[in-house]
């Protein structure tokens, strides 16, 4: 499983970029923290997922159910998936948030910040003033927040030949009533489809 480059992150960029928080202000970071996050191993339940149509693979928690239809795979807590399936939402009523693996083209071969700055409200509404470029495995990648039908986490990754652009998506859910457990199972798995994502598969 691709591992992070942590000697080219700071500490807590790191951990703020994926929805964790330390007092820590410098590199290494304790490796027991980030297991305990899902970023630095696997857990013994996951599942890998990997599209030959898309081109990509990821590992997420076997609790969670995958969907692949077009250019997106959405990953839902599997309550939520069947609701779905069972026509709960249908006729227009919004569905409810849950994770997104999507690919786009990038026909011109253009830098991550580069090609969100030109095509980034088109596929994800308002963008937050929070892009952070970073190292992931060696790997450009681009963290930033925005604003559609619900606030998002996303992280962006280029195909090796840069051709295309994968993006991982988390709406973000009120932590509060029913929806704790809901929202820690997604942060653990936005993290865990992070630490092990190749968008060249």
């Amino acid at each position: 499983m691709p591992q992070l480059a942590l000697q080219q992150l700071p500490c807590v960029l790191l951990l703020s970029v994926l929805g964790l928080t330390s007092a820590c202000q410098s590199l290494p970071v304790p490796p027991a923290l980030l297991s305990a996050a899902g970023v630095s191993a696997e857990p013994d339940s996951a599942l890998t997922y990997r599209s030959e149509r898309l081109g990509l693979s990821f590992s997420y928690p076997q609790e969670l159910t995958i969907e692949e239809k077009g250019s997106t795979i959405k990953v839902w807590a599997t309550e939520d998936y069947r609701a779905v399936r069972e026509g709960r939402y249908a006729g227009g009523t919004e569905l409810p948030p849950h994770l997104a693996i999507s690919t786009y083209p990038n026909p011109q071969h253009l830098p991550l910040r580069k090609w969100l700055q030109g095509s980034g409200n088109e596929y994800f509404g308002l963008l937050k003033e929070d892009v952070r470029e970073m190292l992931l495995s060696n790997r450009p990648t681009l963290f930033f927040s925005s604003d559609a039908l619900y606030s998002q986490k996303n992280v962006l990754f280029a195909s090796r030949q840069g051709d295309r652009i994968a993006a991982i998506s988390k709406a973000e859910l009120e932590a509060r009533g029913g929806d704790a457990a809901k929202s820690q199972t997604y942060q653990r798995a936005f993290e865990q489809i992070i630490a092990s994502f190749s968008p060249d598969s």
